[in-house]
């Protein structure tokens, strides 16, 4: 992008350092809300150091004692799940209908009706990302619902037969039959993507059993799909943004893919071929690593890189202006380990939007991240409660076993139900008093 005037101007090619300066510079202004998340994150899950998975705290700064209660109370968790449950209630049973506005739009409103009821049946995912940007608006306070329009193209072997080569090319069909090498040359032709010795070897199956099989593809999928983002992880955009999301100059969503995934989409996206071999030689190496590393709320998993093996894609939605002055949306997909790029254009469906929608919990002035989610609120709720959860286990534990005192050189063998301690200067046999109860 050229900067005019404070202005993005459309160009054919993208300045890669410019968006990764840029993104650097949205994701440093983030830091903020990032922090209020995690806080967030881990008072729900109840995370925090020193608490072992039995609820005890542990470690040598444990207070008042080694292995003293830790409770989770859950009281945010549960406020979150129960909302959760309401809002895709409210969705899955919520009726979609198109109404008309004359009397010769009911045929018409009636398909429309119908047709974007089958549109939200087939987004196999829709169930899923609902729940995902429900909790995050209830958890942290606001969250981001991307929309897009996926078309997936599957590659497959396909059966040919050269009876079918006849068809379509008779003089393929006696080339391969009279063994001459121009056959070889045709099939080349044909797919200049197959390697030579796929080529050769076609080209025997053919004339020792008449068939063969050859790189097809076929269109799967052409619908629209949703997916929520976490802010500050999973989309990025500046903290200035007021009232909408679609005041943004620029929005990065952070995706991971697969090396075989890159691969594929180099044929079946437009990949350009030199990016995505830089980016799988630069993979593990480079530094397209999040400031903000991936939470971990199950001690059992806090060693565990789950990006491991992935490779980290930036896909960069910006509002330029073209010569005519025109806003347009462009979209380019690039890396921070690259200097490359694996795409730029111009939105086809945009139409001058960008597609997110920002959901924010609660609005309290103009600003998008201005808001609290539940965490923050039912904050000192939760601590009040576990304050007096934590008394009654510790209470209970002093009750049940209070600290025992004993002359120097004569400590008890065993203490407990039916133990025997020796003392001197009392009943010859007898029970000893057990503390007692606490109405607390």
């Amino acid at each position: 992008m050229e900067h005019e005037e404070q202005e993005y101007i459309w160009s054919e090619k993208p300045d890669v350092d410019d968006l990764k300066e840029d993104l650097s510079r949205c994701r440093n202004n983030l830091s903020y809300f990032c922090d209020e998340a995690d806080e967030a994150r881990d008072l729900r899950f109840s995370v925090w150091p020193g608490k072992n998975k039995r609820g005890r705290k542990d470690g040598p700064d444990a207070f008042p004692w080694k292995g003293a209660s830790d409770m989770s109370v859950g009281l945010i968790d549960q406020n979150v799940q129960e909302d959760v449950a309401v809002m895709k209630r409210a969705v899955a049973t919520g009726n979609m209908k198109a109404v008309p506005t004359e009397a010769g739009d009911i045929k018409t409103a009636s398909l429309v009706s119908k047709y974007m009821k089958w549109t939200l049946a087939n987004m196999e995912e829709f169930n899923r990302e609902c729940t995902i940007l429900a909790s995050n608006v209830l958890m942290y306070g606001a969250g981001v619902l991307g929309v897009y329009w996926k078309r997936k193209v599957d590659r497959y072997y396909r059966q040919i037969s050269l009876e079918e080569i006849a068809q379509e090319s008779p003089d393929l069909a006696e080339a391969i039959m009279a063994g001459d090498e121009s056959a070889k040359d045709m099939i080349q032709q044909a797919f200049p993507t197959m390697k030579k010795r796929k080529t050769n070897k076609m080209v025997k199956d053919l004339q020792a059993t008449g068939v063969t099989d050859v790189p097809a593809e076929r269109l799967v999928e052409n619908r629209p799909c949703v997916r929520a983002y976490e802010i500050g992880r999973e989309i990025i955009f500046d903290s200035n943004v007021l009232g909408d999301i679609q005041h943004a100059r620029a929005v990065y969503c952070l995706h991971y893919h697969t090396p075989e995934s890159l691969k594929e989409m180099v044929v079946t996206e437009g990949y350009d071929e030199k990016f995505v071999d830089d980016c799988i030689k630069m993979m593990g190496k480079g530094k397209a690593v999040s400031e903000f590393p991936e939470h971990h709320f199950y001690v059992n998993q806090s060693h565990v890189d789950h990006k491991d093996g992935l490779i980290q894609l930036v896909t960069c939605y910006r509002r330029v202006l073209d010569d005519d002055g025109i806003p347009l949306i462009t979209q380019t997909i690039f890396s921070e380990d690259s200097e490359l790029y694996a795409k730029h254009e111009v939105n086809k469906y945009s139409k001058g939007i960008y597609p997110f929608t920002a959901f924010a919990r609660e609005t309290i002035n103009h600003r998008i991240l201005d808001t609290r989610g539940i965490a923050e609120i039912l904050r000192p709720y939760e601590q009040g409660i576990k304050v007096e959860q934590d008394m009654r286990i510790d209470r209970a534990s002093l009750s049940t076993l209070p600290p025992i005192t004993y002359l120097v050189g004569r400590k008890p063998e065993r203490v407990g139900p039916g133990s025997f301690v020796p003392v001197r200067r009392q009943g010859e046999v007898q029970f000893m008093d057990i503390p007692k109860y606490s109405p607390a």
